[in-house]
């Protein structure tokens, strides 16, 4: 008689309407804080991109750089008389005109990342900002290195900053974009 009872006041249209706007409410507070890890980890990974693709044309500058005066110190060797060879002197200085263009555009990509890293360091964990660090620092050493004219040295720099900038990638990719129920569906 009692459990007939319960059933009866379960069964009430009141009462299943209150559960059911209960039921909907926790989904949609669970969803709302999936949603906002979801944007959270999206905004983070635009910050990080930021700073890594001025990094990255900084690094293709200064890659481009190398290889103009390497080619430009090859000819002055080559022709130690460049007045004797008109078309060769020529060449010599669009190299240089190019190499001081690389360099310029280096530099400006440079302090841009520098830029956005100072304005969102806060944001990343320390892992990241440490390794964000190690890639500002080896990126500055192989702009150095290019400068001073150190080309094999320089090259090796490169190589370095590649796997400071995969390092940096490879712990992004754990915050990968994932959709909220993206466990769910799996």
């Amino acid at each position: 008689m009692i459990v007939l009872a319960l059933a009866e006041e379960w069964v009430e249209p009141r009462t299943l309407i209150t559960l059911i706007s209960v039921i909907i409410g926790l989904a949609g507070l669970l969803f709302g804080v999936l949603s906002h890890r979801w944007i959270r980890r999206e905004s983070r990974l635009d910050a990080l991109s930021s700073i890594l693709q001025p990094l990255a044309r900084s690094a293709q500058s200064l890659l481009k750089a190398n290889g103009n005066r390497r080619k430009c110190e090859q000819l002055k060797h080559s022709y130690p008389n460049l007045t004797a060879a008109p078309d060769v002197g020529q060449r010599v200085t669009t190299l240089v005109k190019e190499y001081g263009e690389c360099m310029e555009v280096s530099e400006a990509s440079f302090r841009d990342a520098e830029a956005k890293f100072a304005a969102c360091h806060f944001r990343f964990p320390d892992g990241i900002s440490r390794a964000i660090r190690a890639c500002h620092e080896s990126l500055s050493e192989l702009g150095r290195l290019v400068n001073e004219g150190l080309f094999d040295k320089a090259d090796l720099q490169l190589a370095h900053f590649r796997d400071e900038y995969k390092r940096i990638t490879d712990m992004a990719r754990g915050w990968r974009l994932a959709a909220p129920f993206e466990g769910i569906r799996q």
